[in-house]
């Protein structure tokens, strides 16, 4: 049997926000960090190695660089060609990730007074040629960078893994992108996070030699970057031109009376029966449902997007016994765009937590008059974009699940985790933020549940595009000191349903609510 996670426990309602950076959140509290010597190659360092230093100084970390290696590499002036080429078609920042940085600027961002030995050293030069106990990156197994670009131009994602002494200390996958300077920002952006996540842990925890061994391949082969942009750009542009040529794809809200006990989320299937779409006007889109039940009524709050405004806003409507539903309704508007309305109750009081990523902050609002009447109660966190914040309760402590935006990586791939023991705070960031990166789990599309004693979560898998589909995710741990899950199940968009995406699945009674993307009239 499964329930969801709503908070009715007693807690002392203190009215305290606070204000918290969760970057500035990790092993920068404590004192005496071990000290880091980077080892970047001459010819050819990055943007985001540079930042990754800039962030290693402000969590606390002595830092000094050195340079190991000058040749340069073969693919470097294709790949800069390639780069230019797609900031005009594509627009772009003209500094990002993988932007080519001097060693001299490097050097600039090192600590002045740094003396002694290293207690980690830290090689990014991409060598293949390397001491073993260095602490380094890899992609699909290979050390150099060319691995990551290879794979990206080979159309897929690499794998990042961090290691040392021959362990794997970490791993991640990035999203994927058909644009080389999109995908290798995010690969790279993921890589500076799980080399914070390694150093966080070696700083609280030491070497570990219960890590899984990995061999290092070879530098793999690597196609042109000026072949595939030659290849590939006019295909993008004529693909790009069908999508404007036919119907616009769009997310639309879906739902079922269950029967019985068959809910999704417990039984890790689609039902054999379909859902009832909820019908729009052509002038909006309707996403992330939240299904939620009061004095015997059933409620849907989600998220509607007009068209004329590009801004979401919650709104919700309501669903009879006999499957009834009534016109929706715009319930809270902000000067910034909202979505993702997880709706609880605490202390018996009715409450709002929407995604309010483009404000900066994590909010919570309160029903003055449940289902019409919201007013704007505290800000849980602020200083950075949090994506579907999600909010439950285990062991006695309540526990904020959101994907994170930083760094210039995608909201697809990271999940950061929050805890307290009161709503309203103060809320702690986990020291091993981001305690994932999968872009086939990271982001929730949920409430959490229990199931079978174990907490469950669902996730949203964006393998093959945004939302592209489900996981469910069995929790093993959550504690302050560490995270790991399982995926249960991966669900594609339900059979018959002609539909490309799903990226949220919520129940309240005997209702199921998802939401589904694909062309108008196609579900």
């Amino acid at each position: 049997m499964w329930s969801s996670l709503f908070l009715n426990e007693a807690a002392q309602e203190a009215q305290q926000i606070t204000s918290l950076n969760w970057r500035a959140a990790g092993p920068s509290a404590s004192k005496g960090l071990p000290k880091i010597e980077v080892l970047l190659r001459a010819t050819a360092s990055w943007q985001w190695q540079a930042d990754l230093i800039g962030h290693l100084r402000s969590d606390g970390y002595p830092v000094s660089v050195v340079a190991s290696g000058t040749e340069a590499r073969s693919w470097q002036t294709g790949l800069s060609l390639l780069m230019a080429l797609e900031r005009l078609v594509y627009g772009g920042a003209a500094i990002h990730p993988a932007t080519a940085v001097s060693l001299a600027a490097m050097h600039q961002l090192a600590t002045a007074d740094f003396s002694g030995p290293a207690d980690f050293v830290l090689d990014l030069t991409g060598s293949a040629i390397s001491d073993s106990k260095n602490i380094r990156v890899l992609y699909d197994g290979c050390p150099c960078d060319s691995a990551a670009l290879a794979a990206v131009l080979n159309g897929h994602a690499p794998v990042i893994s961090v290691v040392c002494e021959g362990r794997e200390l970490a791993h991640g996958l990035p999203v994927h992108s058909e644009i080389v300077t999109r995908a290798l920002d995010w690969t790279f952006a993921r890589s500076a996070s799980l080399i914070r996540h390694v150093l966080a842990d070696l700083a609280r925890n030491g070497r570990q030699d219960n890590k899984p061994s990995m061999a290092v391949r070879d530098e793999v082969a690597m196609r042109s970057p000026l072949a595939f942009g030659a290849e590939t750009l006019a295909v993008k542009v004529a693909r790009a031109l069908t999508r404007l040529s036919k119907s616009p794809e769009l997310w639309r809200i879906a739902w079922r009376l269950m029967d019985g006990d068959d809910a999704v989320a417990a039984n890790l299937r689609w039902p054999a029966g379909g859902y009832i779409p909820f019908r729009d006007d052509g002038k909006r889109f309707f996403a992330d449902p939240f299904a939620f039940e009061h004095e015997g009524v059933s409620y849907v709050f989600c998220e509607e997007f007009p068209y004329a405004t590009q801004k979401g806003v919650i709104s919700f409507f309501t669903i009879s016994p006999d499957g009834v539903v009534s016109a929706p309704r715009v319930v809270i508007e902000a000067g910034y765009h909202l979505s993702y309305p997880m709706v609880f109750r605490h202390q018996g009081a009715i409450y709002l937590m929407p995604e309010t990523a483009d404000a900066k902050t994590i909010e919570i609002w309160r029903a003055e008059r449940f289902p019409d009447i919201w007013i704007k109660h505290a800000e849980l966190l602020s200083g950075f974009g949090a994506c579907d914040a999600t909010l439950t309760k285990h062991d006695g402590r309540l526990w904020l699940f959101a994907a994170l935006l930083d760094d210039s990586g995608s909201s697809m791939d990271a999940l950061g985790l929050f805890h307290a023991e009161d709503l309203f705070g103060p809320w702690r960031a986990h020291p091993l933020n981001p305690v994932l990166i999968d872009v086939t789990s990271a982001r929730p599309g949920g409430f959490m549940l229990q199931c079978g004693g174990k907490l469950r979560r669902i996730a949203q898998d964006s393998t093959q595009r945004y939302g592209g589909g489900l996981s469910i995710c069995d929790v093993e741990r959550l504690d302050p000191e560490g995270y790991n899950e399982t995926i249960a199940a991966r669900l594609p968009p339900p059979p018959r349903s002609n539909a490309s995406g799903v990226h949220t699945l919520n129940t309240a009674g005997r209702i199921e609510v998802i939401d589904l993307f694909g062309p108008r009239g196609a579900f």
